[in-house]
């Protein structure tokens, strides 16, 4: 038996290329085996089986041994889709052909797989010495890939156990999305829920939700977790929601989920939920309606409102003064003579002026936003001093109008008198 060498000088010198349609590759190593010795091929190919999602990937490999390794070999990818045989010669972004000559070993990748790449896909080693066949697959429409080897001189070929693959279509799919519209008072929860088909290969699926603010408003994507909110995803039951907590009147608008998947860059969206929050009403009443008082005196206004046993809004009051000139402000507790006071637990806002003055005088309300408002309160102080000329000057009426009924009295008298003695001198 006498050596063989290839075409390189080197015991180990490998080298390969796709030509148009075939991997060559060629190895330079002597074996003391004679080079008219055919060559025995034994291909395996893996895996057997291939049950992909459309739009996924998959990869089919094959490896082969040789008795002769100074064989110059090639190899080829055939597919065999409803009984016609093409080749698969060309490489582009969707089918990668990658080879090891080293290991003996090639592989083909279908990637973003569609209906289209069922079929059956047969590799080919082949060389001039011979060839081994291997177990040949029986070719069904479901698709099945088979490596097979042969001999360039000869023609022939052996095939590979085979690799079967499916690639099943993404149904259409119909979110459902519950309830409608949803109206709550501020503070509430509330929670939104989509529902789709159950799907067995899940992986490339995902659900979104947004949020629209009025009609041709702008389309916000809300995270997954969000303060006191929170969506949930189970997409194995087919089963999507999200959940609002402690709602207030910013949280109106309209709500979507979105169903799609990365691989398709397809997407489908529920109807939509309308959700309205109103804000709570309090119930305020303001007392008392009139104030009339000297300055220097204390007075208190107040308001009493609904008291909640567990408040989830934040609520506040403010005091505002109307001015005689139409202008109003708002009194803030420790300016000048105010104080002010809230109480949730009763229910009850208190304003204190504890040293009026003239100037306090005005409408006085107190506001608690959008949940509710004061009827207000008017107030008037007035000059002490002034109050007391007023009294001086009641005293002096009331003391001329008594010397005026005294002089009445003693001038009736005088007259009474007078015509007493008169009578008494007739007689």
């Amino acid at each position: 038996m006498g050596s063989a060498r290839g075409l390189c000088s080197s015991p180990k010198a490998w080298g390969c290329g796709w030509n148009v349609v075939r991997l060559l590759c060629f190895a330079t190593i002597s074996w003391g085996t004679s080079e008219n010795t055919a060559a025995v091929f034994v291909v395996n190919q893996t895996p057997p089986s291939v049950c992909a999602m459309e739009g996924s990937e998959f990869t089919i490999e094959c490896t082969f041994t040789t008795s002769n390794n100074s064989t110059k070999w090639f190899a080829e990818w055939y597919k065999i889709r409803n009984n016609v045989t093409a080749k698969v010669n060309k490489v582009t972004d969707q089918i990668i052909l990658l080879a090891d000559a080293e290991k003996r070993s090639f592989s083909l990748t279908v990637k973003k797989a569609n209906i289209t790449d069922s079929g059956t896909y047969v590799c080919g080693v082949g060389s001039k010495d011979g060839t081994s066949p291997g177990n040949g697959t029986q070719v069904t429409i479901d698709g099945t890939y088979v490596c097979e080897v042969g001999i360039t001189a000869r023609n022939l070929s052996g095939n590979g156990t085979g690799t079967k693959v499916t690639i099943t279509k993404l149904p259409k799919l119909m979110v459902n999305q519950t309830p409608a519209n949803i109206q709550e008072p501020e503070g509430s929860d509330l929670t939104m829920e989509c529902r789709f088909m159950e799907l067995k290969n899940h992986r490339t699926l995902y659900v979104k939700w947004y949020k629209h603010n009025g009609t041709g408003g702008t389309k916000k994507e809300l995270m997954s977790e969000r303060g006191g909110g929170s969506a949930a995803l189970a997409l194995e039951k087919g089963f999507g929601s999200f959940t609002l907590k402690n709602v207030s009147v910013t949280d109106t608008g309209t709500y979507v989920c979105e169903l799609g998947s990365t691989a398709r860059n397809w997407s489908v969206s529920g109807a939509g939920t309308q959700v309205t929050i109103t804000p709570v009403d309090l119930l305020v009443t303001q007392s008392p309606a009139f104030v009339n008082e000297e300055e220097g005196k204390a007075l208190t206004i107040e308001c009493r409102f609904r008291a909640l046993e567990k408040p989830r809004a934040k609520y506040s009051v403010k005091w505002y003064k109307n001015r005689t000139d139409g202008h109003e402000k708002e009194m803030k507790n420790g300016t000048g003579s105010v104080t002010t006071t809230l109480d949730f637990s009763v229910g009850l806002a208190v304003l204190n002026l504890t040293k009026a003055s003239m100037s306090d005088s005005g409408f006085y309300r107190c506001d608690f936003g959008k949940n509710g408002r004061g009827n207000g309160t008017r107030v008037r102080i007035h000059d002490k001093r002034r109050n007391a000329s007023h009294i001086v000057f009641i005293i002096r009426m009331v003391l001329g109008a008594l010397v005026i009924i005294l002089a009445v009295i003693i001038i009736t008298e005088c007259v009474i008198s007078e015509k007493r003695a008169a009578v008494s001198r007739t007689i």
